[in-house]
């Protein structure tokens, strides 16, 4: 019984090793959004503009503004 009790601990702490984090989702977020607003300094809303999304993709997008802030979105989106 103790081994049992040893082995399920074990198989609920490695769980918490393999499960993504928040804070490397919201990191992600927060690291693309900012290269879609770097995309825009010195830019009007309407421009073209090539940056790199969420997923590492080089993609083509458009300066716009959104909550006071110029900011590329994908074209299509």
């Amino acid at each position: 019984m103790k081994n049992l009790t040893i082995l399920s601990t074990l198989v609920i702490l490695m769980s918490f090793l393999v499960m993504p984090t928040t804070s490397s989702a919201s990191t992600t977020r927060a690291k693309a959004r900012h290269k879609a607003i770097v995309a825009c300094e010195g830019k009007n809303a309407g421009d073209t503009v090539e940056f790199i999304n969420k997923w590492n993709k080089r993609v083509m997008g458009i300066c716009r503004v959104e909550n006071g802030q110029l900011i590329a979105v994908a074209v299509g989106k």
